[in-house]
């Protein structure tokens, strides 16, 4: 800024400083506002059915995990007509032409046809004879059946629906969907119309839905036509900002130039050695986040013109980096974000983004904020390859089969309002192949619900009830010291920094307190009592206190050999090793 709009400032009031300051603020911004391009309109070939970029790949991939589907469970409160359920059902695959979808294989290349109508049956399970409390545990094992029961892409239907019945007046109603379908969106979409459909089934009201005029077919023909022609529009068609607005080649370049470097492997503390044999064991925890706390992360995003979504990866990243002390890592990130003519339109939308964070000790929360902030937008402008394409595109020796792309993933999914019953949506479990840890936020008007997936093979139960402590304590300092350096932030709870400071340095040496021996005489001591008792293990050598002692002699005398004396400072270079931790016990 220059001396003469310093001088100009300065002369400003207050609130017209204030003005000034968003202005700029604004005018910063535009550099990363994505610019308008076309709107979804209806093909003109309604006969037609093609696939969009991720539905070729989730078609693909079906061929080598056919067993993978979108699980989720509506809870319902009150008594159940499970005819009208099922009715509701019916109607609400009529008014979603993607849920009538086959997949049939031409000569290797996938089609999509769509059949009139698609059988809708809805099996129960009666829990209602276990306690209330372990129905809800038992909701996690019956969930993974689900998940894993194949679907037969080539002739349908690619869903499936069950009614599981704790009580009279509770039960959860579960959706199995093949990912060609759906995403963790279009569920939520999909049970809050079912839900309105439902309610005007068993009262005789008439229930009034969106228009929804476009299909998931119509998103296919349209990404495929602007994907393949460089971003040109045809005619005078008006502009509006979608999905994915940047051509082919650019998103290649995009997403090639982000990854090049990146440290792809996060070094994350297991409780259990990693092994070839290990196969994935998913568990799930979920905590509801304070509601006080929801209000603060709100206030604090609209303060620095972000949203929650942002400062939730944010603060995961500084946790990531609390956990590994990397400073440069790739996070999964499940893309969600729809055109505003799609907004009702059932559908595989989402695509899976490793999203780079680099993290500098020194930066404030204020301004990490921003630069995720900025990352994720130029994320958003660059959607449209399935992730699949993004590694082939970046690091083409990646076997995608064999090994994740990232080992954590992230999910943020806004609840639709507006449905006034009483009913929630259990998270969805990731469709993915399993990462070390996947987390998962679902934001509704009153309540935020954090959830873990992790694989038990890896990581304790207790272990990650830590991991929701010590997000929460991050977020809350994130939030409520936002000028300060990410450097100063601890994950530790209070009672964690008294366990550490206190309870474990409470070691009472079996010595007079007034002795005044040093460490090296408590350390001879010990020689003389058990000379043969192990002194240091690595798990596969041990040395004995004499045979320590041994080698600390050693290497007292080869120093006094070299002028080493007292209060003389040595250098230590070594690789970390059973055999080198004599080094300073004579010195």
């Amino acid at each position: 800024m220059n001396s003469t709009t310093s001088k100009k400032n300065s002369d400003l009031s207050e609130k017209k400083k204030l003005l000034l300051k968003q202005l700029l603020k604004k005018e910063a911004q535009r550099d990363t506002t994505p610019e308008a391009r076309p709107i979804v309109l209806p093909r003109a070939d309604r006969q037609s059915y093609p696939l969009a970029l991720n539905q070729r790949q989730s078609w693909k991939s079906a061929q080598l995990v056919p067993g993978i589907a979108l699980v989720t469970a509506l809870r319902l409160n009150g008594p159940v007509d499970l005819c009208m359920l099922e009715k509701s059902m019916r109607d609400l695959t009529q008014r979603h032409e993607i849920l009538r979808a086959i997949f049939p294989d031409q000569d290797g290349t996938p089609t999509q046809r769509v059949l009139p109508t698609v059988a809708v049956h809805l099996s129960q399970l009666d829990l209602s004879t276990q306690l209330p409390e372990e129905a809800e545990q038992a909701l996690e094992s019956l969930l993974a059946p689900h998940q894993q029961a194949a679907f037969d892409i080539f002739r349908g239907p690619l869903f499936r629906t069950s009614l599981l019945r704790l009580s009279e007046v509770e039960h959860f109603f579960v959706l199995a969907i093949h990912p060609l379908l759906a995403d963790n969106t279009t569920l939520a979409l999909l049970a809050h119309e079912l839900l309105l459909l439902y309610k005007g089934a068993t009262t005789g009201h008439e229930v009034s839905l969106s228009e929804c005029s476009l299909t998931y077919a119509d998103y296919a023909h349209w990404q495929r036509e602007y994907m393949l022609a460089n971003g040109r529009t045809q005619g005078d068609a008006p502009t509006r900002f979608t999905m994915q607005d940047t051509p082919l080649k650019e998103l290649q370049h995009y997403w090639q130039q982000q990854l090049t470097g990146a440290t792809l492997t996060l070094n994350l503390p297991l409780d259990h050695p990693r092994t070839a044999q290990t196969t994935g064991k998913q568990r799930t925890s979920t905590k509801i986040l304070d509601a006080t706390l929801m209000r603060q992360v709100q206030a604090f995003c609209a303060r620095e013109n972000s949203v929650p979504e942002t400062c939730y990866f944010a603060v995961l990243a500084l946790l990531l980096n609390r956990y590994t002390s990397q400073t440069d890592m790739v996070i999964g990130r499940s893309s969600t974000t729809r055109a505003p003519e799609l907004e009702h339109v059932a559908g595989p939308f989402t695509t899976i983004q490793p999203v780079r964070v680099q993290l500098h000790a020194k930066s404030t929360a204020q301004a990490f904020l921003q630069q995720i902030h900025k990352t994720l937008l130029m994320a958003e402008r660059s959607q449209g390859l399935p992730l699949e394409s993004i590694v082939e595109t970046t690091y083409p020796q990646h076997d995608l089969t064999r090994e994740p792309f990232f080992q954590t993933s992230f999910a943020f999914q806004q609840l639709p309002s507006g449905a006034d019953l009483s009913a929630y949506l259990v998270p969805p479990r990731p469709t993915q192949p399993l990462q070390d840890l996947s987390f998962s936020f679902q934001q509704s008007a009153e309540q935020l619900a954090f959830s873990v997936f992790y694989d038990g093979n890896l990581f304790d139960a207790a272990s990650i009830e830590r991991l929701h402590n010590h997000f929460t304590q991050l977020l809350t300092a994130f939030v409520e010291q936002p000028s300060q350096a990410l450097e100063t932030f601890s994950c530790l709870t209070a009672s964690e920094r008294t366990q550490i400071l206190y309870h474990w340095n409470a070691a009472a040496l079996d010595k007079p307190p007034a002795t005044s021996l040093c460490l090296h005489h408590l350390f001879e001591d010990q020689i003389a009592r058990a000379p043969e008792n192990v002194a240091l293990s690595d798990g596969q050598r041990s040395l004995t206190y004499a045979e320590l002692n041994a080698r600390a002699n050693q290497l007292a005398h080869l120093l006094r050999r070299r002028g080493i004396g007292p209060e003389h400072l040595v250098g230590s270079a070594f690789h970390v090793r059973l055999i080198c931790l004599s080094v300073n016990w004579r010195s």
